[in-house]
């Protein structure tokens, strides 16, 4: 018989007894444990002593694992001598089961069991190290199922100040009587409520995009999703996951199919040569939500669409699928140009650009801007008259100007404003 199988069975027989007395003591469920001890021993041939030292690792974090579960020992002086007068209770009875007449070779083997109990003891010392190594086996599910989508709890921890409703996945959803009046606005009267030092790039300006309908507005809540160039490894770890929760790998139509009445979906496509949709699933996005879309990418049979009226804004377009990509996430912050753009963002686009407004500051906006229209109605329609110079208007205005200037606006906005130079 061969001296591999017989270092097997040794390491079988002295890592056993130490996990069955273990178990006695503890009490605590040791499945994965065992699962993981049991795969080791069919993999290990125990040629080297480095295999029971290994095993005696796995064995060791994962009985402070548990052992952590159930209650962390207080770490008085009596437990700690307990445990000490109890692993050598443990140690000795396992050396005398498997003998002190063997080679050294086993002699080492028995000293790696043993070492589980040495590094069981050490692993109870450090509780953050401890707690790491539960996470590793007790959090993993949770984390991969957030690798690509943020939880709705995820969303609302970024939107706090979001002070209106929110949709199932946890958007903010902007009421529409908002976005409403946001649509009587263009992009001049949005800036000025939205400070610079704290919302410094929310405007993308229309330089290098093209647009379907040049003379059309657009104004929507946003649902984003992200792209990236396609790569093998990490596509098949996403179908795997994807397959254990019995769903398929995300692609555009699982963020198309989440459109609500009033969205906009934003396609971050790294400006890439890819075509986001062509024409059939462009109608869907426009019957489902009444608005368009912006892609920072390609879209095609551009003709088909432009017929029905539906805005669009993208980077490129051409008559083939283009280069293979991935989706690499579905509501959450994407770049378009130079600005970060939040799921359930209220955008405004026209001619000049786009506007992604927080949720929490488009009252403000609303506000700002209506009042700003209407000194501006007025300013042109008092031009207009021909009865003044554009200085007299278009300028520090007289006590006489300025009243009927505010009382025009209080009449528009119902809100009387602060006098202003002009």
């Amino acid at each position: 018989m061969s001296e591999a199988p017989s270092r097997r069975r040794l390491f079988r027989r002295a890592t056993a007894a130490s996990i069955a007395e273990e178990r006695r003591a503890t009490g605590c469920c040791w499945s994965r444990m065992e699962t993981a001890w049991k795969a080791v021993i069919s993999d290990a041939d125990c040629r080297e002593p480095s295999a029971g030292r290994s095993m005696a690792i796995a064995c060791g974090c994962a009985a402070a694992c548990r052992t952590r579960a159930r209650s962390w020992p207080t770490g008085s002086t009596d437990g700690s001598r307990a445990r000490r007068s109890k692993a050598r209770s443990i140690s000795a009875n396992t050396e005398r089961r498997a003998g002190r007449r063997g080679t050294s070779a086993r002699d080492r083997l028995e000293r790696d069991s043993l070492h589980f109990f040495q590094l069981r003891r050490e692993a109870l010392m450090s509780r953050r190290a401890v707690l790491l190594v539960a996470a590793m086996f007790l959090c993993v599910d949770s984390a991969s199922a957030q690798l690509f989508q943020w939880t709705p709890e995820q969303l609302k921890k970024y939107t706090v100040r979001n002070p209106y409703d929110r949709f199932p996945d946890g958007r903010p959803k902007v009421p529409d009587e908002m976005l409403k009046r946001l649509k009587g606005l263009i992009a001049e009267e949005v800036q000025a409520a939205l400070p610079s030092q704290e919302f410094p790039n929310q405007f993308e300006s229309r330089d290098g995009w093209r647009v379907l309908q040049p003379d059309k507005k657009m104004v929507g809540r946003v649902l984003t999703v992200q792209f990236m160039p396609s790569r093998g490894d990490v596509a098949e770890v996403d179908e795997a996951d994807a397959k254990a929760r019995g769903t398929a790998s995300a692609r555009n139509q699982t963020a198309i199919d989440m459109l609500q009445p009033g969205d906009v979906v934003v396609a971050d496509v790294f400006g890439a040569d890819w075509n986001f949709v062509g024409n059939k699933l462009a109608h869907y996005i426009q019957t489902t939500t009444g608005n368009g879309m912006i892609v920072d990418g390609g879209v095609y049979w551009l003709d088909r669409i432009a017929e029905t009226g539906m805005q669009v804004y993208y980077k490129i377009s051409f008559p083939t699928q283009g280069m293979r990509v991935m989706v690499t996430g579905i509501n959450i912050p994407v770049r378009i140009g130079k600005t970060l753009v939040m799921p359930g963002d209220v955008v405004l686009a026209d001619r000049e650009g786009m506007w992604f407004i927080p949720p929490h500051k488009v009252q403000e906006v609303v506000e700002s801007g209506e009042m700003s229209k209407a000194r501006d109605d007025w300013s042109l329609m008092m031009l207009g008259t021909g009865k003044y110079t554009s200085r007299e208007i278009y300028g520090p205005l007289t006590p006489e100007l300025q009243k009927q200037r505010d009382d025009y606006v209080f009449q528009k906005t119902g809100r009387r404003p602060p006098p202003r130079g002009r």
